[in-house]
């Protein structure tokens, strides 16, 4: 049992301390990245600090935690998603969702900046998610995301917006350096955290480009590609591309891009060769996996399900044995990176202590300049605790015993309702 002392009574309120005094944790096991090591640790001036004894404090700690033999790991993360920003609802669930589960950083691959706009302030603080949003993707003429926009648009998920008002919002299309000149304001206008660029299938791009079978199936040309990363560079922004195939991630690696969103082959299998993977070592560029999207084909089509998982352990051993660095990301709505990791265990590639780093310090990039994802000295102190060893039954990473977020202990309440039409 968590036991917590202090000089004074701990009131809480809602779902965080009612100030941050001066923490001590004791009797708990930390993850270095390798194996779980007992330690004392301190949160002092927003940092986590290690100390060999219990005397190692430069003030006397206000509260006391005894973690009583807990075992304590960095926050989750979901390094894809959409499924915060987009109605008040929506996001409040989403946001205790995310946090029940251990998942304290998000990063949000598009959405629309101004149905964003009045959630802005319930990210990024003690009591919710961190989120990073890329605003509108960029993409070609008749790409992705735009078919799938619009699909959305006519179920009335983006109320008080039309096809129009959805162009250079939702999205941004480019053809031309006349367009990236012209579209460049309006990318920049609401202040993205970084972009988001579509590949797909783009060794196809010159015999689609004015194919209306291949509406939504396509997006930015090669060379448009590798000009708008070069300019994102020069504005100090990171890229995120959604690729589909082995040339795209090629492109998306030759040009520079700081994240690949996706492994190659989700509709057929597609593999990369050791020389991919040592490039994109080599560079340090994250790959993102979003393999579990392929669960979608295994009712319907077995066959396919079967030779496409086959791909990904195939891609996936080659990026391990590169050392590649893998973050954990779903691209599912309804998850929090969690069937992500089911997904990804279920593989055979990873032991779990590559799955929880790949869950936890691999995402550090989502915010740069941070210290996060690690529990080290001057890291930001945020982590969470559980009453195993994840590393012997990972199991237990689906019950978490103490979350700590920027220094407060988090006391979840009651989850917000769901919709009435899934009440009834």
């Amino acid at each position: 049992m968590l036991r917590i002392l202090a000089a004074a009574t701990v009131l809480f309120t809602g779902t965080v301390l009612a100030d941050q005094p001066s923490l001590r944790f004791d009797n708990g096991l930390w993850f270095n990245g390798e194996r779980f090591v007992p330690a004392t640790v301190f949160v002092e001036y927003g940092q986590l600090r290690f100390a060999k004894d219990k005397k190692g404090a430069r003030a006397p700690a206000e509260q006391i935690v005894d973690l009583a033999g807990k075992h304590v790991a960095p926050p989750f993360c979901e390094a894809h998603n959409h499924n915060l920003g987009v109605d008040a609802e929506g996001n409040a669930r989403a946001i205790y969702n995310y946090l029940r589960d251990g998942v304290f950083y998000v990063q949000v691959l598009s959405n629309l900046p101004r149905q964003s706009a009045p959630l802005w302030g319930t990210y990024n603080q003690p009591q919710s998610v961190d989120a990073v949003f890329a605003n509108g993707g960029i993409t070609g003429p008749g790409g992705h995301p735009i078919r799938l926009r619009e699909r959305l648009l006519e179920q009335g998920v983006y109320e008080g917006f039309t096809k129009e008002t959805m162009k250079d919002h939702a999205y941004y299309v480019v053809e031309s350096d006349a367009d990236i000149e012209a579209k460049w304001p309006l990318i920049l206008q609401y202040r993205p955290d970084f972009l988001k660029m579509m590949l797909v299938e783009s060794e196809y791009y010159a015999e689609r480009r004015d194919d209306p079978a291949f509406f939504g199936l396509k997006g930015l040309s090669p060379q448009n590609f590798a000009k708008l990363v070069e300019k994102a560079h020069k504005n100090n922004l990171r890229v995120s591309v959604h690729i589909e195939s082995v040339s795209d991630f090629r492109a998306a690696v030759a040009a520079g891009v700081e994240e690949i969103a996706h492994l190659p082959g989700y509709r057929a299998p597609q593999i990369l060769s050791k020389a991919d993977a040592a490039e994109v070592a080599r560079r340090g560029i994250v790959v993102v996996t979003t393999a579990g999207l392929i669960k979608r084909w295994k009712e319907k089509e077995p066959e396919r399900y079967a030779a496409v998982r086959e791909a990904q352990i195939a891609n996936l051993r080659l990026l391990k044995e590169a050392r590649v660095k893998l973050a954990v990301g779903s691209d599912e709505y309804d998850d929090t990176s969690v069937a992500e990791v089911d997904h990804l265990r279920s593989l055979g590639v990873f032991d779990d202590t590559e799955i929880l780093r790949m869950w936890t310090a691999n995402c550090s990039g989502m915010f740069a300049g941070r210290r996060i994802g690690q529990l080290a000295d001057g890291y930001e102190p945020s982590f969470i605790a559980f009453d195993g060893d994840p590393l012997k039954d990972f199991g237990v990473t689906r019950s978490i015993a103490l979350r700590v977020k920027d220094g407060r202990i988090l006391e979840l309440g009651p989850p917000p309702p769901e919709p009435a039409e899934e009440r009834d």
